[in-house]
């Protein structure tokens, strides 16, 4: 489990079965907790139970033998509505109401729990703009005018509408293309960021499941095979079915779900100046550093709140008085929760050894350079994991 979710579980399901009328049984004596503000995904082959799972959680399926809790208290103690009134629902399809408007449809929840009109209004514009649909522009809207991926976004905003404690996503970007579905994956990871929402993420993908997971749980005829973090279940798998599964003898692969932030990024002795520097400055503090921007010395340069402008080449500057903000470009960058291959095509596709790790705002997280990743890929190349040493 990792450090940064502690505390009592949000969500706990204690030896669950389901067994159907038919007597086929979807579910085996389950038992797994659900932390608050994490992210788990439930993943593993058609049939495995892992969409059942899912839906016990909110009681759309109601346990054979077995309990859930929510918040600690039995859930089929809770009335069902009040309940997912409190878990935000997103299925594969998205299942918006036809007959309603964009707006209307992210309505459905805070009309349901009789929100003042004016606070529907500022709910469904909040919610709209979230998930990047201004109100303005989108709100008016039929769902049959919108592409896949814009009706995705407003299954994601109707479910964020109600200010739901927990979410539950069943597929959600499974119907889409991949270039689509790549980017409303990094656009959740960085909501999620933001809005520190505990998630339940359904999925038979095993590049999605270890890209939104912190972690992850694979399950195999009804059952709970393995649960634990990505790198976990590459590192030490359960079994042989996990290690299939999850692709545990591929090393170069593993890299696609290797998180940037599973690798330290340097924070300390960084070319980092304020955008009232001057190039007499920025040059004093690079050569102290030692970092280039290729081969040619560089600083970043922030505002007054923290944020990256860019970076500023010094290499021939004109004079020392002059304003090192003159010289600020684009930095290429990343974001904590990409992938350490996405790292790799970034400093490729822009012809650098270093990469700016950006948080949503724009703030440094710190920097990650190709000496970090080869000796990263070196350490897994030798068995070692992917812990970097120097």
């Amino acid at each position: 489990m990792s450090g940064v979710f502690s505390g009592e579980p949000h969500i706990v399901l204690e030896n669950v079965w389901k067994t159907f009328e038919s007597g086929s049984v979807a579910v085996r004596n389950l038992s797994l907790e659900v932390y608050c503000g994490e992210t788990l995904v439930l993943i593993g082959p058609s049939g495995c139970g892992k969409t059942t799972t899912l839906r016990l959680v909110n009681r759309l399926v109601e346990p054979t033998k077995g309990r859930i809790l929510f918040d600690g208290e039995n859930t089929l103690d809770m009335n069902p509505d009040r309940l997912r009134q409190r878990m935000g629902y997103v299925i594969q399809g998205i299942g918006l109401f036809p007959h309603m408007s964009v707006e209307d449809n992210v309505a459905v929840v805070p009309r349901l729990k009789k929100m003042p009109r004016q606070a529907v209004k500022e709910t469904v514009a909040r919610c709209l703009e979230l998930v990047g649909l201004p109100v303005q522009a989108w709100g008016k809207r039929w769902p049959r005018e919108l592409s896949g991926g814009q009706r995705q976004r407003v299954g994601v905003a109707r479910a964020l509408a109600g200010d739901p404690e927990v979410i539950l996503m069943d597929e959600p970007f499974g119907a889409l293309d991949p270039l689509t579905r790549e980017v409303l994956q990094d656009e959740l990871l960085a909501l999620r960021e933001r809005l520190g929402k505990t998630i339940v993420f359904v999925t038979h993908d095993i590049h999605e499941a270890m890209k939104m997971g912190d972690r992850v749980a694979v399950m195999k005829g009804g059952e709970l095979v393995q649960v634990g973090e990505p790198l976990a279940l590459l590192s030490r798998p359960a079994d042989n079915f996990v290690a299939d599964f999850v692709g545990a003898d591929n090393h170069l692969a593993m890299f696609s779900f290797v998180k940037v932030k599973d690798v330290p990024p340097r924070t300390e002795n960084l070319p980092v100046v304020g955008e009232g520097a001057t190039f007499g400055e920025a040059l004093d503090l690079a050569e102290r550093t030692g970092i280039q921007y290729g081969r040619r010395r560089f600083v970043y340069v922030v505002d007054a709140t923290g944020r990256v402008l860019g970076y500023a080449d010094i290499e021939g500057f004109r004079a020392r008085n002059d304003p090192v903000r003159a010289a600020v470009k684009p930095a290429p960058s990343v974001a904590p929760e990409s992938s350490v291959h996405d790292a790799l095509l970034r400093m490729v596709e822009n012809g650098v050894i270093n990469l700016l790790v950006l948080d949503d705002n724009r703030r440094m997280k710190g920097l990650l350079t190709f000496g970090d990743l080869n000796r990263l890929i070196e350490n897994q190349r030798r068995g070692e994991g992917c812990t970097l040493k120097p």
